[in-house]
This record gives C-alpha cells, structure tokens and sequence, in this order.
C-alpha cells in the first residue's frame, strides 16, 4: 500500500489474532501445516504487478524467525498494538484491523528509514 498509495491491495481484512495480522482465508486454507512447510499442490495466478511487490516482501522478510515477525506485528504503535492495547490483551474474534492504519503505520516506518538513510 505505501509503494503505491492505495488504500488497500486487496479486499479481505486482517483479523487481530492473538500472535499478529491474520488473513481469515489463507489462515483457514493452510493452518493444518502448522511448523511444517507449507506445500502448494495449486496454479495460483498473479498479476505481474503484484508479484514484484510479493518477491520484493519475500527478499526482505525472508530470513525473518516467525518470533521476528510475531515482535514486527507487535511494536508499539502498529495497528496490531493499539488493538491488543484496546482489549487489555485479550482479542476478541474477528476484530478487523484497519487498512489505513496499517498503511499509515508502515508509511511512517518507511519515512523513519528514509530519515535515517538521508543522515548516514
């Protein structure tokens, strides 16, 4: 979203789960690998344009633990905190995590970073 200034890439929401941002489908699709790698048995098809941003993601989080993703998500700050903020810690189902706070969020990292890039 903040390489290309939309306000969402696509239509379904991120849920507020207990470890991070969690996509209901993709959770629900591929949740019985559990630690194991995940195995994809399907032709899925990408538009060109997202497929740059998705290797683009993977280059970049690609050696992440899952724990390294799980301290991402829960930064002080990210739409993922302020809901578990909001709820003392304990979620409720189904709490949707909003696009333009999370685009917003990643926006102002993104900014930090190019502020620390311009001073180096």
């Amino acid at each position: 979203m903040v390489m290309t200034d939309e306000d969402y890439l696509f239509l379904e929401d991120f849920i507020a789960y207990g470890f991070g941002p969690v996509n209901e489908i993709v959770y629900q699709k591929y949740k019985y690998f559990g630690r194991v790698p995940i195995l994809i048995d399907e032709d899925i098809s990408i538009p060109s344009v997202n497929e740059v941003y998705i290797k683009q993601l993977y280059d970049l989080f690609k050696d992440y633990k899952a724990s390294d993703l799980v301290n991402l998500s829960h930064q002080k700050g990210s739409p993922w905190y302020q809901i578990d903020q909001k709820y003392n810690s304990e979620i409720p189902n189904h709490v949707i995590i909003s696009k333009l706070e999370t685009k917003n969020w990643f926006n102002s990292i993104v900014e930090k970073e190019n502020e620390n890039e311009s001073k180096n």
